[in-house]
């Protein structure tokens, strides 16, 4: 829910003008979103078995952990319909298919990657707290990067 409401909302925070400068806002708050998830896990009393739904939802500071997670939905939704867009704009219309494809290819490689460097953390003996910093950390050189070079003109 939270990614197609950050893709749907693309169309009017961008005013129907096809470009990417919502990128590193949109990135901004998915580190943010992070960093205070990193923050809840850490504060956040653990129970010792599974429970339910509704045992979660009454319990202490749960609802903030519920509304970081829809808020990185959402702003992975907002970061993501924009670049698709430029990937799809920028591509010559005889390679767009290849580029599609290719980018496709990215993302499943840096998902094996990262799902292999939080497998050796964890073997690390880190916890979920601190490997959430990481990768909450790991987007501020990109957000950094993204506000450097992306085209804000209209």
């Amino acid at each position: 829910i939270g990614i197609g409401l950050g893709a749907m909302s693309c169309q009017r925070l961008l005013a129907n003008t096809p470009n990417a400068r919502i990128a590193p806002l949109a990135l901004t708050g998915i580190c943010l979103a992070g960093l205070h998830l990193c923050w809840m896990a850490h504060v956040i009393q653990k129970p010792s078995e599974l429970i339910g739904l509704a045992t979660y939802l009454n319990g202490q500071n749960h609802w903030l952990l519920a509304f970081d997670l829809f808020a990185l939905a959402v702003a992975g939704g907002i970061f993501i319909v924009p670049l698709y867009t430029q990937l799809q704009l920028k591509s010559k219309e005889s390679e767009r298919a290849r580029a599609i494809a290719s980018n496709n290819v990215m993302n499943a490689l840096f998902s094996s990657i990262a799902a292999v460097a939080a497998a050796g953390f964890y073997a690390l003996g880190m916890h979920v707290d601190q490997l959430l910093l990481i990768t909450a950390a790991a987007n501020i050189p990109v957000i950094y990067y993204l506000y450097r070079h992306i085209e804000w003109a209209k």
